[in-house]
């Protein structure tokens, strides 16, 4: 009962204290130039129009009057209560610069007639100018109060694209619902805009987390809440066919009862008719690829055959190989690792081209099957070419199962390759084996393309140095050109009489494939830097961090209250604060104990989440735990004057045994 008392009475004390501290302390600050002022201003240039409801939405519960705040304007649907609600979201800085279109919007929200609840919410500190505190940005905090809700969709608004209009799919591990997709895309067909969706074909290597996310779709999409984004050129002056289309979608869309939510679809653009595989269809295709594959597998005419007893003997010999396979997956993936180490020294010296890098890395395999192949020849000296046609086929169809398992939408690329690598059964010499073994990338040109164009250096870089279970599934991707190579090194051991020339052919073909490499790696390296990556859009760069001192000055101080310990941190600066960071590490899971600031947790570090563009005196006051021995981190940053550089300084308190003493201040 006296622990009960104590907090309680703590809790009161501590927003008292808080609120009469703070409001004396920050209500002086300078906000000349924040996004406060862009809030303020566009709040009241919304209430002038008087189009609908619009209402603050404070990125944080403590002394929000001098923080920027989100905006919403509510638009009721036509049955009130509805059920539904559809968001819009756009950035306070683009709502600013694009004003007139965004009015026009407006007007027709308010006189048309929707099925659902049509919300706008105008986000701030989403266009960040340093790295960082992303869970404080407006859309991070309004998906934080909408987690969990119901029959919500949204659709995001940018004016960032460079090129073309882009719409984006997906973020993180998850891809929006065709439901919202299929009408966007066909409302930019009717206004004949031309646009590309990020991702192309591949929205599945959304779904392994390949391609880069933006942060604003990730708030929606990490949280289960259907979103897609729509991104239109930057510079233009008249967006009338825009706004026409988004018009169109917010007309057609048609919003389900329930989570029907299709992941796995593919968009294919046939000439200027945009067409969707849908999950059914794949799954159809997939029913008619088994029948033909028992087929092809069993190749009945042996056993019908007359006199084929031979070939039979041929057969069970074929089965008995199969090992081959899991060998060849061994090998390739420890071969993956030798090559990170390889790739590792080279980055290490100098190499920064990650597309040379990784085409190193994966050639490391085929040098290394081909140094073992003598011993292969020696141990199986009469194993044929068919009996590597066969596990070739075999090990192409595993693919197909290993990596539909994966996501459904790669069906498609591994059914092309084993298609191909069955046809390449029917060639007999070795000249037309080579050719085969370059047909064998072309089903992956596409989709080495999307990675390229919609991804970024991390995500690329985490494919080429990467971890076991992914080398393992890059051994069994690789598996069927490994495979293709031993057969046709098999085909030139079958034209030698002699272990001696058998040995004399494999150096001259291992000599013509590394030529061959080589003019193929400096050729595709050469199309990647001229073609491909010139059709990567900039992407703003983040501020650089410098550490520097004399901008601000912090302190750290206790005071009691009812026999409870209050702490306060105070910050003061003389410029206008971009940011500040405040971090609590204590030695149990959560040294704060109580603090009307919001605050995010992960092993035994808590950090206060305080909104971009702060007031430049500021004070965090909140309860320390029972064990009160913690390390106290306060980070200010400031943009340089005409830059895109940020200043930061750091000062850091230790609290001991009920003392706290400054440890650093740089």
């Amino acid at each position: 009962m006296k622990f009960k008392i104590f907090k309680f009475l703590t809790i009161f004390s501590l927003f008292f204290y808080t609120n009469e501290w703070i409001f004396a302390q920050n209500s002086n600050a300078d906000l000349k130039g924040s996004s406060l002022e862009l809030s303020n201003s566009l709040f009241a240039e919304l209430e002038k129009m008087n189009l609908g409801e619009a209402k603050r939405i404070p990125l944080s519960t403590a002394v929000f009057e001098n923080f920027p705040f989100n905006i919403q304007i509510k638009f009721p649907a036509k049955e009130n209560p509805s059920q539904k609600n559809f968001v819009v979201a756009l950035t306070q800085e683009d709502a600013s610069n694009k004003i007139d279109a965004l009015k026009e919007l407006f007007e027709f929200a308010k006189e048309s007639e929707f099925e659902f609840d049509l919300n706008f919410i105008l986000t701030a500190g989403d266009i960040r100018k340093i790295p960082g505190n992303e869970k404080t940005m407006g859309t991070e905090v309004f998906c934080q109060t909408m987690e969990g809700a119901q029959n919500l969709h949204a659709l995001l608004l940018d004016f960032r694209a460079t090129k073309k209009t882009c719409v984006t799919p997906g973020a993180g591990k998850t891809i929006s619902p065709l439901y919202l997709m299929r009408p966007l895309c066909s409302s930019l067909d009717e206004e004949s805009i031309n646009y590309r969706i990020s991702g192309d074909m591949f929205l599945s290597l959304y779904n392994l987390g390949i391609l880069r996310s933006d942060a604003r779709l990730s708030a929606f999409l990490s949280r289960d809440i259907p979103a897609v984004m729509l991104s239109m050129l930057s510079e233009k002056g008249n967006y009338e066919n825009e706004i026409g289309a988004i018009k169109n979608f917010l007309l057609d869309v048609r919003l389900p009862e329930s989570g029907n939510w299709s992941r796995h679809y593919i968009p294919v653009k046939f000439f200027s008719k945009q067409f969707w595989i849908t999950e059914g269809r794949t799954l159809t295709a997939i029913m008619i690829f088994m029948t033909i594959c028992i087929f092809i597998l069993s190749d009945f005419e042996f056993i019908f055959r007359k006199k084929s007893r031979r070939l039979v003997k041929i057969k069970e010999r074929a089965l008995k190989s199969t090992y081959l396979i899991f060998v060849t997956v061994t090998l390739i993936t420890a071969s993956l690792f030798l090559g990170q180490i390889l790739i590792a020294a080279l980055q290490k010296s100098g190499t920064k081209n990650i597309a040379l890098l990784f085409m190193i890395k994966t050639s490391v395999p085929f040098f290394i099957v081909s140094l073992i192949y003598p011993l292969e020849i020696k141990m199986h000296r009469n194993l044929i070419p068919y009996i590597y046609e066969y596990i070739l086929s075999l090990s192409a169809l595993l693919n197909v199962f290993i990596f539909t398992s994966l996501d459904i939408s790669l069906f498609f690329l591994f059914a092309f390759e084993f298609l191909i690598l069955t046809i390449s059964r029917t060639a007999k010499r070795t000249t037309p084996l080579y050719f085969f073994m370059i047909f064998f990338f072309l089903p992956f040109v596409p989709l080495l393309y999307s990675i390229l164009i919609y991804s970024d250096a991390k995500k690329i870089s985490e494919l080429v140095f990467c971890s076991l279970d992914k080398n393992i599934f890059m051994g069994f991707a690789l598996v069927p050109l490994g495979l293709l190579w031993l057969r046709v090194l098999a085909q030139v051991n079958s034209k030698a009489r002699s272990a001696k020339r058998a040995v004399a052919y494999y150096f001259v073909a291992c000599t013509a494939s590394i030529v061959g490499i080589i003019v193929l790696s400096v050729f595709s390296i050469s199309v990647l830097n001229r073609i491909f990556f010139k059709n990567v859009e900039p992407v703003k760069p983040f501020a650089r961090v410098e550490d520097s001192v004399g901008n601000a000055s912090a302190s750290v101080f206790d005071s009691e209250y009812y026999g409870g310990k209050i702490r306060s941190i105070e910050i003061s600066s003389k410029k206008i604060p971009e940011r500040y960071a405040i971090f609590v590490q204590g030695e149990s899971e959560n040294p704060v104990y109580f603090s009307i600031y919001e605050t995010s947790h992960e092993n035994g570090r808590t950090e206060f989440l305080i909104p971009e563009n702060p007031p430049q005196n500021l004070t965090v006051t909140y309860t320390p735990d029972f064990s009160d021995n913690s390390v106290i981190t306060v980070e200010t940053y400031f943009l340089k004057d005409n830059s895109n550089c940020a200043e930061k300084e750091i000062f850091s308190f230790e609290a001991k045994d009920g003392e706290i003493f400054s440890v650093v201040e740089n």
